[in-house]
């Protein structure tokens, strides 16, 4: 019998399914057999804090994703809530919006890496520690800000009755995270099982568990995220929601993967022979970088131009290349622009055209082809 239950119904029945590529910790993915949580243990390893932008499982602290998914999701948050907390503040993008919103709000942040509040410490309440460290006061907020953190800590079930405890009667929680049906990409090559994550939620696994505990709940879910905006009620719930088989989703993943990251040196080849005959910028400073040059050969000393308007101004080079704002294309004037991007690609390729580049590349436009 194993020492390890599932953190949302105790059981220790589970199957250990997949190891992550490139992982630090000894990374090992689980399934529940009980309620199907999609989880993670590792070994007694802490994962490192130096920023590392890379396609395996090692990602990490770079902490630029929870401001641009804060620039989607900023239209839905509510601007009359009177007492706030947000849990996982990182660089203080929805506390700063909040107090312009809502100027009159009693705002608390909590964030344990004090590195990154130093723009907004001295504006807020700001707690430089873990939510689990911290006693919060019964019943008082209104309204609860979680985004892209949930999935991080190590007990997703004590965190939400914790917030669950310190909302206010019918007061608001606004909770996002990463959606493991994202995971079927059939493009896919980048590590979505990195070893910052201990929790893989579904949208029908983390709402069902949220209603047990008295959540009443909205869920808006695609093909990347899921959204809940969930009220503190006094009655619990029975399960609503069903979700797909997570023993196909893990097999779906682990194919793609493989498949894609062998096509990479291809691409790579294809990328090249731009490279020998054009002036070529690449449009993102990400995973996608990273695995053309781990797994595809990319000779990075070639490359002149990476940009990256989020990564700019958070790490100085990728592999060696340093990494610009999209205002360089004002001096750098490249003929081909490489995008690689995913969700964001035609944002990105519109902004590249907007400088004058005529021929614009998707990278995984180049996957497909190969």
């Amino acid at each position: 019998m194993s020492n390890i239950s599932c953190d949302f119904c105790g059981s220790t029945d589970y199957k250990e399914v997949y190891k992550p590529q490139g992982t630090k910790r000894n990374n090992r993915v689980c399934i529940c057999e009980v309620c199907g949580l999609v989880f993670s243990i590792h070994d007694a390893i802490p994962y490192s804090r130096e920023p590392n932008i890379s396609g395996d499982a090692d990602w990490g602290n770079v902490r630029f994703c929870k401001g641009q998914r804060f620039d989607v999701i900023r239209d839905m948050l509510p601007k009359d809530a009177r007492y706030v907390l947000d849990v996982g503040s990182s660089r203080g993008h929805f506390v700063t919006w909040a107090r312009r919103a809502m100027p009159n709000a009693e705002i608390t942040a909590v964030e344990p890496d004090t590195r990154v509040i130093d723009s907004y410490a001295d504006e807020f309440n700001v707690i430089g520690k873990k939510l689990e460290d911290i006693a919060l006061p019964d019943n008082h907020f209104d309204f609860v800000y979680c985004m892209q953190t949930l999935e991080h800590v190590d007990s997703a079930s004590a965190m939400l009755k914790q917030i669950y405890k310190a909302l206010a009667p019918g007061g608001t929680l606004f909770l996002e995270v990463p959606n493991i049906e994202a995971f079927r990409f059939p493009l896919n090559v980048e590590e979505s099982f990195i070893d910052k994550h201990n929790f893989h939620f579904s949208k029908g696994v983390l709402c069902n568990y949220m209603m047990k505990l008295g959540y009443d709940v909205k869920v808006n879910a695609d093909d990347l995220n899921v959204r809940v905006v969930a009220k503190k009620q006094d009655m619990q719930v029975r399960p609503v929601f069903k979700d797909s088989d997570p023993y196909k989703l893990m097999n779906e993943y682990s194919a793609n993967i493989t498949r894609n990251r062998a096509k990479l040196p291809a691409v790579v080849e294809r990328v090249t022979e731009m490279m020998a005959h054009t002036k070529v910028a690449f449009f993102g400073a990400n995973v996608l970088f990273d695995l053309m040059v781990k797994y595809g050969g990319l000779d990075a000393s070639k490359v002149e131009c990476l940009m990256d308007d989020y990564i700019n101004g958070l790490v100085d080079n990728l592999h060696g290349v340093p990494i610009q704002s999209s205002d360089y294309l004002r001096v750098y004037h490249p003929d081909t622009c490489i995008i690689l991007a995913r969700h964001s690609a035609d944002a990105v390729a519109a902004k590249a055209r907007k400088f004058g580049v005529r021929n614009v590349v998707k990278f995984y436009d180049l996957l497909r082809s190969v």
